[in-house]
């Protein structure tokens, strides 16, 4: 019996052959899709009352796709129609003088808004009589 021998152009090939595949073409993966589009924009945090000059509330906009699926990572811009009564930097409302304004958030094209009311609010308030008899008709 001959002992097996192996020619080296065929052991090239089989090497060449292992390395590059011999399952024919393969397709490269398709892109991955686009990002959703942000559908709604809802706020909270919104004040429930006036807000006093210099004090500051926090807003949170929260986006959605079509799907109702919470978006991250858009961007967000935020207005305030009147800024001689609130200004708005990232959610953060800082009351500046009375009146009302409207804060708003927009992202591609969709937005939220509310409105801010600021008012003096007293500290305290303090009732006192001035007599000690209340007459009749009084």
């Amino acid at each position: 019996m001959y002992p097996t021998m192996i020619r080296p152009t065929t052991l090239g090939l089989a090497l060449l052959l292992t390395a590059c595949g011999s399952s024919g073409p393969t397709t490269p993966n398709p892109p991955p899709p686009p990002p959703a589009a942000v559908a709604t924009v809802t706020l909270s945090g919104t004040p429930t009352g006036p807000i006093a000059p210099g004090a500051t509330a926090l807003l949170t906009a929260v986006l959605r796709d079509a799907a109702n699926n919470a978006l991250s990572g858009r961007t967000i811009v935020w207005n305030s129609t009147s800024p001689t009564v609130a200004t708005v930097n990232g959610g953060t409302v800082t009351a500046v003088g009375v009146g009302t304004t409207t804060i708003s958030a927009t992202s591609e094209g969709q937005s939220a808004s509310v409105g801010i009311t600021v008012a003096f609010i007293p500290a305290s308030v303090q009732i006192t009589r001035s007599s000690s008899f209340i007459l009749t008709g009084d």
